[in-house]
């Protein structure tokens, strides 16, 4: 009888230990408008309870950073952090499109400095990052300025109004909700990514493994985020005061912010990431050269997140 005891015991044990709930899938979430709709479908109740861990990060590069250690799982950013290197995160993928940036990143001088032409020999603060880099490249390419006409201080995102009430920068490249205090204190707007329509897109990365070993939780994650879409353009009265705290804003300036951006539904997303030759992996592409011609970019090859439409695929009706 003892002898059974212990085996009965030991089994309970060894189903204890191999039924043990999963860790909540960790995502990083920085401040940009539409990064929201994580935050509002968690306030919503739309999020699976216990599965999915929203962790704020204040800039790109910190998220980066945790990602490649390993301390989250996934992360929003956008398209030109596709070919950026996560060596400890093999098979790391593009798995959904949350909008395409028009007008939300800008380039922003002080008043008086109302061409390319007037920016020579002016100081601009710039996040020391692939967006920044490629913001910068795009304003040269579409004017006659060469890198060496600017002086270019990299700052942290956060650190752009101080940046520019102090007086110690001219210009900033920056984005929401940064742009719009900025533009608060004065700043006009020389440059935006209206001005390079379908260049700048946010989507989410995540791990291969994460991708293989934890696809439904994944899918209803995205289909969280999608409903939380839908509130937000159904009922906005119910929704931007949620979405609008974290960037401690009223709801109509966050609104004026989110105007920024266009949301991309499952239908789109679709398009960006499925087929032979996703949309996503020829914009990538696109990048690469941009990315080349800013000097970040020396080798011939070329290795990025790609785009992967199994889990949009299984939220669609």
């Amino acid at each position: 009888m003892p002898d059974r005891i212990v085996l009965v015991c030991a089994a309970a044990l060894l189903i204890g230990a191999c039924t043990q709930p999963e860790e909540p899938i960790r995502i990083g979430v920085l401040l940009w408008p539409p990064y929201e709709l994580a935050h509002l479908a968690e306030a919503e109740g739309l999020m699976p309870p216990g599965r999915i861990r929203l962790i704020d990060y204040q800039t790109p590069a910190e998220v980066v950073r945790a990602y490649r250690n390993g301390l989250i799982d996934g992360l929003f950013l956008t398209t030109q952090y596709a070919l950026s290197d996560y060596p400890d995160r093999p098979g790391t993928r593009i798995i959904y499109a949350i909008n395409e940036s028009k007008g939300g990143d800008s380039l922003l001088t002080r008043p008086g400095l109302d061409s390319f032409e007037d920016l020579k020999g002016k100081t601009v603060a710039l996040e020391a990052g692939p967006l920044g880099a490629y913001i910068l490249q795009r304003v040269l390419d579409l004017s006659k300025l060469e890198r060496g006409d600017l002086k270019l201080r990299f700052i942290d995102t956060p650190g752009h109004v101080d940046a520019y009430t102090s007086g110690e920068v001219d210009a900033v490249i920056t984005y929401e909700p940064f742009r719009s205090h900025v533009l608060e204190a004065g700043a006009t707007e020389l440059f935006s990514s209206r001005d390079i329509p379908g260049e700048i897109i946010d989507v989410l990365y995540v791990s291969g493994q994460l991708l293989e070993n934890r696809s439904e939780d994944l899918v209803q994650f995205i289909r969280a985020l999608d409903e939380a879409r839908r509130l937000l353009e159904t009922r906005p009265e119910q929704a931007l005061p949620v979405m609008a705290q974290r960037h401690q804003m009223a709801p109509e300036a966050f609104a004026g912010a989110l105007a920024g951006a266009s949301l991309f539904n499952l239908e789109e997303n679709m398009k960006l990431l499925g087929g032979e030759r996703p949309v996503l992996a020829e914009k990538t592409r696109s990048q690469f050269e941009v990315f080349r011609r800013a000097g970040m970019q020396q080798s011939e090859s070329m290795d990025f997140a790609e785009p992967d439409a199994r889990i949009v695929r299984k939220v669609m009706p």
